[in-house]
């Protein structure tokens, strides 16, 4: 098949519900997409309402890849993938150059491209003009795959803690589309996902982390084994990076991890080749098998930023952020915290 290219639009009204994102939607999709692929698919254009792909058709299906883009609108942004962007399917790199793929009628290049890999699917042209780019015929999840008690009430309980601002919405983003997720084998696209929770000591991490672990359980996207499952390593030296990695090398083939990695000591220094070496064996050793949550404190937003953009060169990060809280919310959390160990503040 050689190279295919595919144009991505992100429909403007669409973008416009975005536009304060914190990490631009086409930025999203282009690092998901890379992270997926490999060498399989390249970023021929990113900018603010387009994606082009250059993929390898002899590596990968290009409907597999219009698959995952679907799962990620979807998953990501918890919307129907027809309502966000379009796709643009041609084989022949001058459409690309000459900009001709931004008019192109799909159905105009049917003759040479088909987007099966199963060579049973004889559809004809009209099986291209008609593409289901995004696996439309899976439905929504059935009242019987509706949530359990035991979700439920362990949304009720992140409600019910003060701070909850974004990860709240987080929460019920993953709530909600996880079933579909499941049903329709896309849970990667959350699994390849990691965090950054900018939040200061004594606001309660532990226990958002301990409550991310368990809605990544009761969903069904990880099965962690109890407080095996979970493991905090505070980065402030090599030999700290070196337990570090150890750790989540020894989880790759066994029992899942969700590795709390506060790396608070080195936000300044993750320009320098130690860090970056560090965050390199941590994005080759990242699996379906371990989720990363990195942990800095609570800073403004350029600086938030700087983190983010030396993460995001190896790994896919979002950001969770939660304000400082109160003296009436830090009593709350505290009562919880204590609660959480059959005490209390009488």
């Amino acid at each position: 098949m050689s190279k295919v290219y595919v144009k991505i639009n992100l429909k403007p009204e669409w973008l416009g519900e975005h536009k304060d994102d914190f990490i631009h939607p086409s930025v999203v999709i282009a690092d998901l997409v890379v992270k997926k692929f490999g060498k399989a698919v390249a970023v021929k254009t990113e900018n603010a309402s387009t994606v082009i792909l250059e993929i390898d058709g002899d590596m990968v299906m290009p409907k597999e890849v219009a698959l995952f883009v679907g799962a990620i609108i979807e998953s990501r942004y918890d919307e129907e993938p027809d309502a966000a962007i379009t796709l643009s399917l041609v084989d022949a790199p001058s459409d690309v150059e000459d900009k001709k793929i931004g008019a192109i009628d799909i159905s105009a290049k049917k003759k040479k491209i088909r987007l099966s890999g199963d060579s049973s699917d004889d559809g004809g042209d009209d099986a291209f003009a008609k593409l289901r780019l995004f696996g439309r015929e899976d439905a929504a999840p059935t009242a019987g795959e509706s949530r359990n008690k035991e979700l439920d009430e362990l949304i009720n309980d992140i409600k019910s803690t003060p701070g909850n601002i974004e990860f709240l919405p987080l929460a019920e983003e993953i709530a909600k589309t996880a079933p579909l997720a499941l049903k329709t084998n896309k849970k990667d696209v959350f699994l390849y996902q990691s965090y950054l929770f900018s939040i200061n000591d004594g606001y309660g991490i532990e226990r958002y982390v301990a409550q991310l672990a368990k809605l990544l359980s009761v969903t069904g996207l990880m099965r962690f084994s109890g407080s095996d499952g979970l493991g905090y390593f505070n980065i402030t030296d090599g030999e700290s990076m070196n337990n570090c990695l150890n750790r989540i090398s020894e989880s790759r083939g066994g029992s899942p991890l969700l590795a709390l990695i506060d790396i608070s000591e080195k936000m300044t220094d993750l320009n320098t080749a130690e860090v970056k070496n560090f965050i390199r064996f941590l994005a080759n050793l990242k699996t379906q098998n371990v989720v990363y949550v990195f942990r800095v404190p609570y800073v403004d937003k350029d600086v938030l930023s700087r983190v983010i953009l030396n993460l995001n060169d190896l790994l896919y990060v979002r950001p969770v952020n939660f304000p400082p809280l109160g003296l009436s919310e830090l009593k709350e959390v505290a009562k919880k915290e204590l609660a959480s160990y059959d005490l209390s503040m009488d």
